[in-house]
């Protein structure tokens, strides 16, 4: 008995020496402390990320946002640069679908050509001085990584902001066909974003080589009328790896 309640109080204490400030659980009737403010239901560090407010309740999105911010969210460090030439999450593509008259959704743009930019992180938050594949236009257009390509950008701890646009043909109905160089359309409440980031499918589908540590890696997604402006972003979430079925509320 005695060993059993002395290895739960060892577990505790490693538990609790693991819970960050950082960390803490927020909403808006449970704030955080001073220098930092509630992203995604978590309190993070005013200086960490660019911050993005959640929708709670039967919140719906306000008409007219047709900006969207990927914000990378995977770790970077000295070891980390050193070991690779593209540092955090890495994004190929993003489709946008939306309901029908029959509620199916369907692939209607995906990121318009043309609009796509990448915002240097907080000075607080690292990122790696070598980066191949951080050419923002390779994440719009349609999914069109494979093998040797570079079609695809490496967000090195910063964000990729970029409009979405309408497939420019009524026969571009798939992910790997929409260009979205038809008008910037807003986002709405209903629709569903899929975000391609290069993970270890794309190696599996053979659309990365064999030897890509391709793992995959985090990002938050959010939501702006106008990057200039001082209005919050609002946030869809935090995800990892190839992920789809984004909802906007």
């Amino acid at each position: 008995m005695v060993l059993q309640l002395r290895w739960l109080l060892a577990f505790l204490l490693v538990a609790c020496s693991n819970t960050s400030a950082s960390q803490a659980v927020c909403s808006d009737s449970l704030p955080c402390i001073a220098g930092q403010s509630c992203y995604a239901g978590y309190c993070q560090a005013d200086s960490e990320v660019k911050l993005c407010k959640p929708l709670y309740g039967d919140a719906h999105l306000a008409p007219g946002a047709t900006w969207l911010a990927i914000t990378d969210r995977a770790p970077l460090d000295t070891a980390t640069c050193a070991a690779t030439v593209q540092p955090g999450a890495d994004i190929d593509a993003v489709g946008l679908y939306r309901p029908d008259s029959n509620g199916v959704l369907r692939l209607i743009a995906v990121g318009h050509p043309g609009s796509a930019s990448w915002l240097a992180p907080a000075v607080a938050t690292p990122h790696c001085t070598t980066n191949t594949y951080a050419d923002p236009a390779t994440a719009t257009g349609p999914r069109d990584q494979s093998g040797d390509a570079k079609n695809f950008m490496s967000l090195n701890g910063g964000t990729l902001l970029l409009q979405l646009g309408l497939c420019s043909q009524p026969t571009q109905t798939e992910i790997t066909t929409c260009d979205g160089a038809g008008a910037v359309v807003a986002l709405q409440s209903g629709d569903e974003l899929d975000i391609y980031e290069i993970d270890d499918y794309y190696v599996a589908m053979g659309r990365m080589p064999a030897t890509c540590a391709c793992p995959p890696e985090d990002f938050q997604v959010s939501v702006q009328q106008d990057p200039s402006s001082t209005d919050d972003p609002v946030c869809l979430g935090l995800y990892t790896g190839t992920t789809s079925h984004i909802h906007v509320p």
